[in-house]
């Protein structure tokens, strides 16, 4: 299934540096980054949990935010792409 992983890590210090450059790791472990804070992740139900987990263990609840848009497996026809369009296949080879 494919879910769209956003977030806000507050970054007004040093741990909230790290909490960034962390959280950018995770997600690029297991989706596509497309735009700043934002990756498309297909991903199956371990990964999932995986994802949740590791965000959970991350982030400073009082200050940053992150959602999980489920997109589900027709995820395609729910994906509208205006502008530069880098032409990825998010089915594709991921390489990290």
């Amino acid at each position: 299934m494919m879910v769209i992983v956003t977030y806000d890590i507050c970054t007004t210090d040093e741990a909230g540096a790290y909490r960034l450059r962390k959280m950018n790791r995770i997600c690029r472990n297991v989706g596509h980054n497309i735009q700043g804070s934002v990756f498309e992740c297909i991903v199956t139900p371990a990964e999932l949990n995986y994802l949740r987990e590791a965000i959970t263990s991350t982030i400073d609840y009082s200050v940053d935010k992150v959602r999980i848009y489920h997109m589900g497996h027709n995820w395609r026809k729910n994906i509208e792409s205006i502008g530069v369009d880098d032409g990825y296949d998010p089915e594709g080879a991921l390489i990290v």
